[in-house]
């Protein structure tokens, strides 16, 4: 028998590998398969994943240009239609005017215009209807202005109805074919003077009826007067007819020392200086500059200047401080006989006389429109006389209600102020039909 030491030695010194059983092999090398089958799964799941979120996010690139595309294609037809939309409200009852090269006014020469147009006209210009020539009965109305003296604005803002204003300016541009002569588009003509309209507040006196009337007996002058005709071009009347409509534009029914005395946001913007005339400048050339408002969109610099100059010239002279200061020039230049319509400070003189007796035109009309007039000035004062007693300010001259009496006030206003003004304006104008 062998021993165990024998048997240890034939152990170590025996050539043969350890024993592994197959079974356990198989199981390991199924386990390594399996690791390396699920680590390609991964890699292939994160390529796949990848591959997907690629293909989703072309896809939804692809989709959001197109809703880009169709969006700028919707703006672009909606902008297109809007535009097409307006052209037509544009061009609604249009009245084309050919012309070869110069616009041709009836009566130019007449009227006092030089009926030279500027270079440059376009040929062709397309103008919308004004509101009046689609209503005969204001047309029939209108055709009296600037033919009767005592044109009653208060029956045109009857028929308007409530736009005296409106309706007076745009017979202006209609009958002096000023929309032809200056390219001024009907459009911007009636933008203008809606928003100036609509600028004047519901003041009994101070209102666009008010301004209406002042227009109207501004026009009555020019188209009655030989020396106007014969000096004043259509650019001046114009600019006068439209210092006569923005004269009292945005009037709060007070003046200037109520202003002053209650140290106003306008007193003070203006120094105490013409307050109320600064302000009605002002509120008109801020509208003017409105580009759908723009008259003079068209005018070279220099023909803007001067017009915009006369306006404001022209509605500060309005202020009543300033009055016998003016009239009395006015008559020493009329007796000395040297008032020349070449020279510009002598025409604004004449321009700022004109619009002063159109602004207290009423005192000189119809015994009934003078009354009407008068009764809306005297509860405007009165009311301006109630606001300053409930202030605690002094009452201002013919602003009491209790203590002014009406008939003696008028006598004092007719003697001292229209009459001298239209002795010296009917004098200088020497027109048989504007003197009597």
């Amino acid at each position: 028998p062998t021993t165990n030491s024998s048997m240890s030695a034939a152990r170590k010194g025996s050539t043969f590998k350890s024993f592994e059983d197959p079974i356990q092999l198989d199981i390991r090398t199924i386990l390594l398969k399996i690791d390396k089958i699920s680590i390609a799964v991964d890699a292939a799941k994160e390529v796949i994943i990848t591959h997907e979120l690629s293909h989703l996010l072309q896809e939804s690139r692809k989709f959001l240009n197109d809703i880009k595309r169709r969006m700028t294609n919707s703006r672009s037809l909606f902008s297109a239609n809007e535009k097409e939309i307006q052209e037509k409200e544009r061009t609604t009852e249009t009245i084309k005017f050919v012309y070869e090269g110069m616009v041709k006014v009836d009566n130019r020469s007449k009227r006092g215009g030089s009926g030279t147009p500027r270079p440059g006209l376009t040929k062709i210009m397309t103008f919308t209807k004004f509101e009046f020539e689609k209503d005969s009965d204001l047309k029939d109305l209108l055709r009296e202005l600037g033919k009767n003296w005592n044109f009653d604005t208060w029956q045109l803002n009857s028929f308007s109805p409530g736009n005296a204003l409106r309706m007076a300016g745009e017979f202006l541009f209609h009958d002096r074919n000023f929309n032809s002569e200056f390219q001024i588009s009907k459009h911007k003509v009636s933008n203008f003077l809606v928003k100036l309209e609509q600028g004047y507040k519901e003041n009994p006196y101070h209102n666009q009826v008010h301004a209406a009337d002042v227009m109207a007996s501004m026009y009555y002058i020019v188209n009655n007067s030989d020396k106007v005709i014969e000096n004043m071009s259509n650019l001046d009347i114009m600019t006068m007819c439209l210092a006569a409509l923005a004269h009292d534009v945005g009037h709060p029914a007070r003046t200037n020392r109520f202003l002053i005395n209650t140290k106003s946001d306008e007193a003070l913007l203006y120094n105490d200086l013409s307050v109320l005339e600064n302000m009605h400048c002002s509120v008109t050339f801020k509208l003017l500059s409105d580009p759908s408002c723009n008259l003079f969109e068209n005018f070279e610099l220099e023909a803007y200047t001067e017009c915009r100059k006369t306006m404001i010239e022209m509605i500060l002279s309005t202020d009543l401080s300033k009055h016998f200061d003016l009239v009395g020039r006015f008559k020493a230049s009329c007796e000395n006989n040297s008032l020349n319509f070449s020279d510009y400070a002598d025409r604004l003189l004449v321009f700022q006389l004109c619009l002063k007796a159109a602004d207290i035109g009423h005192s000189s009309k119809s015994l009934d429109l003078h009354k009407n007039w008068s009764a809306k000035v005297t509860q405007e004062f009165f009311e301006q006389g109630d606001a300053e007693k409930e202030l605690g300010l002094p009452i201002s001259a013919l602003c009491d209600r209790n203590t002014t009496f009406v008939p003696e006030s008028q006598v004092g206003f007719l003697k001292n102020l229209a009459i001298p003004l239209f002795d010296a304006v009917g004098t200088y104008l020497d027109s048989h039909s504007f003197n009597t």
